[in-house]
């Protein structure tokens, strides 16, 4: 059974190609109004060897696979590259798939969130401005998107998976998800059990905190799934790994773990108090608190940046022991930057109107927007400033309805074959106790424990989990139960 899809060169991509495949709006109606799927496609590199395609989701909310799978797909295991079609694609609601749409022009989208303190409001009336203006937001979404956004949920983007499965000619679903990816794989695991013939997760979501409030309905999603409790966890595991480390591995290490952790706490209060400016190779750049707070979450997630991200915090901190009267302290650094660079994975980020339709299509979360101020609270006392980057990401979705069509449970049904399930001991994203949870939850998981740090094993190359991967795929080998391999790297490396 061949493909069913027209496939056309990237332009501009090389060996990739993409297809658009036709998915119904409405699940329950297969034969009424269709909408568009964007499908990307680079066939295997040894086709002798071939054992058939497999489906990669690299994240989310709507990470657009047409854009993101030729700058991942070096970073896939050699044994899937060499043995599988691998296939990516837009989730409905984004990128070139039907998207929902938000603003005409990101001239609009600027004008309005243009007064909006970014990236996390501090003050009550910053929060306050926060709330009416994501409400807003929320409205015009919902109204430009009427038809559309009834069906956006991991159970409309499982469905729509197993119709790209049949498209491309396979009897059975190879998956590999990570993160927000792993969503719509638990649910094809437990919506089409007996067409799973593998299926790999890295960094797990809990499904019954995320599908259902049954916990605690008082809490938005990502604070009931405790996203803040894992940042705050992987800050803690930065400064002492650091200070642990020293001065010269460490750019801001002090002189012992918890010298470091106390000098960040002293930095993040000084700039509670007073932004520093530093003068920058691109003119004077202004750092907040939230700033610092919020570009060291997106560095925590790839340690191969920690010790870059280590020498921005240093120049922050002697800018802010510089008195403000000798003007901007000078710095070769970007400082309101994360680090980045080619040697590992892209992280992306959506824009707003596509994250906050999944989000809220596809978990409850409290309708009272003026709730978000106490969970704020919750938040900061157990998690500090994670807590807050974390909490008020998500209040747009107070103004949402759960989408009738995503499947909350059970899931335990038993899959056509085991499932591998990825957790890093030290994840400031997703933690490891909710995959070490989803791999008692699930029928029939295996886990394969990274004893290190960052999100998830895709983002932080570790040629140990390449292999147990290439194994499970190609042969459906397994690691032994209770498997645990070495990170690839220290993060701070002498």
């Amino acid at each position: 059974m061949g493909s069913s899809l027209d496939w056309q060169p990237k332009e501009g991509a090389g060996d990739f190609e993409v297809a658009t495949l036709k998915v119904p709006l409405d699940h329950r109606e297969p034969g009424g109004e269709q909408i568009d799927l964007a499908v990307i496609r680079r066939r295997a590199a040894d086709p002798a060897r071939r054992i058939g395609s497999l489906v990669f989701v690299s994240g989310g909310p709507a990470f657009p696979g047409v854009t993101l799978l030729p700058a991942h797909y070096p970073f896939l295991p050699a044994e899937v590259r060499e043995r599988f079609d691998v296939i990516g694609f837009d989730p409905r609601g984004a990128g070139e798939s039907t998207p929902v749409q938000g603003f005409s022009s990101m001239q609009e989208l600027g004008e309005f969130f243009g007064d909006l303190p970014l990236p996390f409001p501090v003050t009550e009336k910053e929060q306050r401005l926060w709330i009416d203006k994501f409400t807003a937001f929320a409205q015009i979404v919902r109204e430009r998107n009427e038809k559309l956004l009834p069906h956006i949920s991991s159970a409309d983007i499982a469905r729509d998976m197993d119709l790209l499965r049949q498209a491309v000619g396979e009897d059975t679903l190879n998956y590999l998800g990570v993160s927000f990816g792993s969503l719509p794989g638990i649910t094809y695991a437990n919506l089409f059990p007996d067409r799973v013939r593998s299926m790999a997760l890295d960094a797990t979501i809990d499904p019954v905190d995320w599908f259902t409030d049954d916990r605690d309905p008082t809490l938005n999603a990502t604070l009931r799934l405790g996203f803040d409790v894992s940042a705050a966890r992987g800050v803690d595991r930065f400064l002492t790994l650091g200070g642990e480390a020293g001065p010269k591995a460490c750019a801001f290490a002090a002189e012992d773990a918890q010298a470091t952790r106390a000098k960040f706490r002293t930095m993040l209060e000084r700039l509670r108090e007073r932004p520093v400016t530093l003068a920058t190779p691109k003119g004077p750049q202004t750092v907040t608190y939230p700033i610092v707070i919020a570009n060291l979450w997106v560095t925590l997630y790839q340690i191969g940046y920690w010790q870059a991200e280590a020498e921005i915090l240093q120049e922050i901190w002697l800018a802010t022991e510089r008195p403000e009267e000798e003007g901007p302290l000078e710095t070769k650094l970007d400082v309101l930057e994360s680090p980045a660079g080619t040697e590992l994975p892209p992280l992306f980020a959506a824009p707003p109107e596509w994250s906050i339709a999944f989000l809220g299509g596809d978990t409850p979360n409290p309708s009272d927007p003026q709730s978000w101020f106490a969970q704020g609270e919750i938040a900061e006392r157990r998690s500090g400033g994670m807590g807050s980057v974390v909490n008020w990401g998500s209040v747009a979705c107070a103004a949402w309805t759960p989408s009738e069509n995503r499947y909350i449970g059970p899931w335990d049904r038993p899959t056509a074959a085991p499932i591998l399930l990825i957790g890093t001991v030290g994840d400031p994203g997703t933690s490891y106790e909710a995959t070490v949870e989803l791999a008692g939850r699930l029928a029939d998981a295996r886990l394969l424990t990274v004893d290190g740090e960052g999100h998830s094993a895709f983002y932080n190359p570790n040629p140990h989990v390449a292999a147990a991967l290439g194994a499970y795929f190609a042969d459906g080998v397994l690691p032994e139960p209770g498997a645990s391999v070495p990170p690839a790297h220290h993060p701070f490396p002498s």
